[in-house]
């Protein structure tokens, strides 16, 4: 929850506003909510290339794999470990979006706290807050691991080229 002085930041006095004030407490709380919508439609996005582009890095891994020269095979490994540390990086965004898209809610729970209805706070209070799977399984969750998935996958590729160079015998185990 949010301390007493991030509330005190958050609410100005509403004397010292002036008569304005539950109006634009109410405009500034759409907007907010609308930036909130934002980040989940860029996370969302995000997830989106980041799929698409392990999608193609798998094909190019497949046919540098098929490929029977040296230079294809140097190749390989150096596309594999950038897939690798891309997916990383995939991850750590989700994570920042993750983050990011909790700290907005908290401070929405906190405007509703001066609005009528707490809907969003409710809400989270039926999914008891997303502790109970059963109940709900909150998304960041979830897609925090598909990038972990692929950085699990690429060692394995790299690990299955480097055996097939190094034991050209052992290629029958690697469809070659």
């Amino acid at each position: 929850m949010i301390s007493d002085e991030l509330e005190k930041k958050l609410f100005r006095d509403t004397a010292q506003y002036g008569d304005k004030y539950v109006e634009h407490l109410l405009e500034q709380y759409k907007l907010y909510l609308a930036s909130a919508e934002k980040i989940s439609d860029r996370r969302q996005t995000a997830n989106s290339f980041f799929l698409g582009l392990n999608t193609a890095l798998l094909g190019l891994l497949g046919w540098l794999h098929t490929s029977q020269n040296t230079k294809s095979d140097v190749l390989f490994v150096a596309a594999s470990v950038a897939a690798g540390l891309i997916c990383f990086f995939w991850y750590r965004m989700m994570r920042s979006y993750r983050d990011l898209n909790s700290a907005k809610f908290e401070v929405i729970h906190a405007i509703e706290k001066r609005l009528p209805l707490s809907m969003y706070d409710v809400e989270w209070d039926v999914l008891q807050r997303g502790t109970d799977r059963s109940k709900y399984w909150p998304f960041s969750h979830i897609e925090m691991n598909v990038p972990l998935v692929f950085i699990g996958i690429y060692p394995v590729i790299i690990l299955a080229e480097l055996v097939r160079m190094t034991w050209p015998s052992l290629s029958v185990f690697f469809c070659r």
